[in-house]
């Protein structure tokens, strides 16, 4: 495992070194924001599973502090990503879980679908590298995506993970209550609803079908139902 930065952009500090994990603090120059990474490469043999879970969980920053888990997890965290055979349904149980229990999600990805492959005739695929967030580093940088990059030399696709353009005062979103006494406002939800299908974890589905409802329902507002305060106005 290995983790490098530019010393003319960030300041790092060694905070984690075990067996499966190391960690790095890092400060931004720029504007003193600090966050936390860690690199991760997980074990083949099944008997040391459980040690590496449980030292990502320790790995766990203190709440409000920004968070990227990154690597080679030599896990599965659902059926998708194995392309043929049985997956190892110990895996996905043991990925949900570190999901769920330490709030993670898993960005958007786009290019390849898998990340590791056997190189047979008939060759195996399977998504073994990711990238997971907390919710504070997503806050940080919201438009966060992992893409993946030509292979070269090796039976891994590397991913990179970019970060966007950071929002520090996002515009705020006011329900008008006036809005529901539209006759069809109801269906219009839940077309909105069900019209965005993005993939991932059930809490990074919720958060984008969230999104592209409040989206929607901006638009909607601008467009056909118009001004509040023009409506308020009293006739003349």
């Amino acid at each position: 495992m290995i983790i490098g930065w530019s010393s003319n952009l960030l300041e790092g500090q060694l905070i984690h070194l075990g067996r499966f994990c190391l960690s790095a603090k890092f400060t931004s120059k720029s504007n003193n924001t600090s966050w936390v990474c860690t690199s991760v490469y997980g074990p083949n043999d099944r008997h040391l599973k459980h040690d590496f879970w449980t030292e990502i969980r320790h790995c766990c920053p203190d709440n409000g502090t920004p968070w990227v888990l990154c690597g080679d997890f030599n896990s599965i965290f659902n059926h998708k990503d194995k392309s043929t055979g049985t997956p190892n349904l110990d895996d996905i149980r043991q990925a949900q879980l570190l999901l769920s229990d330490l709030h993670l999600i898993e960005p958007p990805s786009f290019g390849k679908r898998f990340t590791w492959t056997n190189g047979q005739s008939n060759p195996l695929w399977i998504k073994l590298d990711r990238f997971l967030l907390n919710q504070e580093w997503i806050s940080l940088f919201p438009k966060a995506t992992q893409n993946t990059l030509p292979r070269l030399g090796s039976d891994h696709v590397p991913i990179r993970l970019e970060s966007g353009m950071h929002l520090s005062v996002p515009r705020p979103f006011h329900f008008e209550r006036s809005w529901c006494s539209v006759e069809n406002f109801t269906d219009l939800i839940k077309n909105w609803w069900t019209g965005s299908q993005p993939q991932g974890c059930g809490a990074f589905v919720l958060a984008k079908k969230i999104s592209y409802t409040r989206n929607q329902l901006r638009l909607w507002a601008k467009t056909d139902f118009g001004s509040i305060k023009l409506k308020k106005l009293p006739f003349t």
